[in-house]
This record gives structure tokens, C-alpha cells and sequence, in this order.
């Protein structure tokens, strides 16, 4: 089973190239658990997405910032984070987001290109 993880990246370029990465190589029985997160979405399909993300319907969230500001999701268990944050509060505040229950291993990663 696929553990619950948020992708934060720090533009909507890049959100999208992780999604489309991701439905290129993940195998189609995946394909219905990943979604996408970022400013440019109706607030609609933003609501969707995180109420979705937090009933378990999808488990891997690509996102901005936008998910980030007040998303009170209890079981993440990944926070990854692809490129380097605009500063060392805002890796804090996202990588936070993993681990808010007592029994939820979390992990969280940073992923920074050369």
C-alpha cells in the first residue's frame, strides 16, 4: 500500500512534470491515488483534492505551497520536497506537515538539484 506522502515543489512547472513523471512510470494500478495541488486549480477542485488527500482516496498529493497553508492532515507519512525551499521556515513548516499522530512514522526528504 501506498504510505500517504505530500510532494512539494516550488512552482506549478514543476508540480506538473512530478505528476506526469509520476503517471509515466508508476504501474496503472497507482494511477487513481496520485493528484495535484496548486494555485491555478478552481477552489472546487482544490477542496476535492484535499478532501480526497485526507480520506485516503488519493495517497500522493504533488504540490506548492497552496497545500501547505492550513491542509491539518493527521497521518502523512512522507514529506518530500523537491528543490531547495526559499528558506529554512518554509522547509520547517512543510517537512511539519509529516508525523502528526503519536503511532505515524513520518519521514520527511529533501531532494536539491545540482
Amino acid at each position: 500500500e501506498l504510505p500517504k506522502t505530500i510532494i512539494f515543489t516550488n512552482s506549478i512547472q514543476k508540480t506538473l512534470e512530478i505528476l506526469r513523471f509520476l503517471r509515466d512510470n508508476l504501474p496503472e494500478s497507482c494511477q487513481p491515488y496520485l493528484d495535484i495541488f496548486h494555485a491555478l486549480r478552481s477552489t472546487n477542485s482544490k477542496t476535492d483534492a484535499l478532501e480526497k488527500f485526507q480520506q485516503s482516496r488519493t495517497k500522493v498529493l504533488v504540490a506548492t505551497e497552496a497545500a501547505g497553508m492550513g491542509a491539518d492532515i493527521l497521518d502523512i507519512e512522507h514529506v518530500i520536497q523537491f528543490g531547495v525551499p526559499s528558506s529554512l521556515e518554509v522547509w520547517t513548516q512543510r517537512a511539519g506537515r509529516a508525523g502528526r499522530m503519536p503511532h505515524v512514522q513520518a519521514h520527511a526528504v529533501l531532494l536539491a538539484e545540482r
